[in-house]
């Protein structure tokens, strides 16, 4: 092999290790996270047919401009057996949880499409304000639901970052 080769493929060998390859038990949905940056942290069984993955950003501490420790986090919803439109279920979270809507679109994925959008709300808790990325799109007869979120003053450090995640969710033909 000559040496230009090698280095080709040492260097297609180094990027493709800087994304971990995950893919969502018992469903045909892959997605990438950078290696290092995050960690799985739980999976919560809300009822027979919705179960949540809980993933947080663990690289490093992520500090707001009021000292707070910020904890950016993924949840992933996964509806088994959703019979209604991504629309009603956009609408339905949006009355649970009001938040406003800084940017829509609609994004493809292989044999699927998907709603996409910022958004923005105040926490009741603390006051802050935080932003987030959210993905719903239906495979079959399953609803997805994507949020990548953290606090207003980190949101530009990450937003690169979770347009990647997102945009690595696949499935299987």
């Amino acid at each position: 092999m000559s040496r230009l080769k090698l280095i080709l493929l040492c260097c297609l060998l180094a990027s493709t290790s800087l994304f971990a390859q995950n893919r969502i038990p018992n469903s045909p949905v892959s997605f990438s996270l950078p290696e290092g940056d995050w960690k799985y942290l739980q999976t919560t069984q809300v009822d027979k047919n919705t179960e949540v993955y809980l993933y947080s950003y663990k690289a490093h501490n992520v500090v707001d401009a009021t000292g707070d420790t910020v904890l950016p986090f993924m949840s992933i919803y996964v509806q088994r057996n959703y019979s209604g439109s991504l629309f009603d279920l956009v609408y339905s979270r949006y009355l649970k949880h009001p938040y406003q809507s800084l940017n829509e679109s609609t994004q493809d994925l292989p044999g699927t499409e998907g709603i996409a959008y910022v958004g923005a709300y105040t926490s009741t808790e603390d006051g802050k304000v935080y932003e987030f990325r959210m993905l719903y799109f239906k495979y079959r007869n399953t609803v997805y639901e994507i949020r990548l979120e953290t606090t207003e003053d980190t949101y530009d450090n990450f937003d690169a970052d979770f347009q990647r995640i997102l945009k690595s969710f696949k499935t299987e033909r």
